[in-house]
């Protein structure tokens, strides 16, 4: 859920900000005129973006699920210690 939520959200906020940007840039009056070409761009770049934001929360995920154990030792002590 931690890696899910900034992935979606930053997905969904840079496709929707690129739309009218997009819209506007080749003067069309709606988003539902965008070509197809100018869709898939904008929802590349937003997955760009939103893999570029979730990915350190999966390194950090992986760092602390692989760590080895030893009693009361830890090799990570927290996230921010795990990136």
């Amino acid at each position: 859920l931690l890696g899910i939520l900034p992935h979606a959200g930053t997905s969904f906020l840079v496709f929707e900000t690129l739309k009218p940007w997009t819209r506007d840039a080749l003067g069309l009056r709606s988003e539902r005129d965008l070509p197809i070409w100018a869709r898939l761009m904008c929802g590349g770049m937003a997955g760009l973006m939103a893999q570029g934001a979730s990915y350190p929360l999966h390194v950090v995920r992986r760092r602390m699920q692989v760590q080895g154990r030893v009693v009361g030792q830890s090799k990570y002590h927290s996230v921010m210690h795990a990136l």
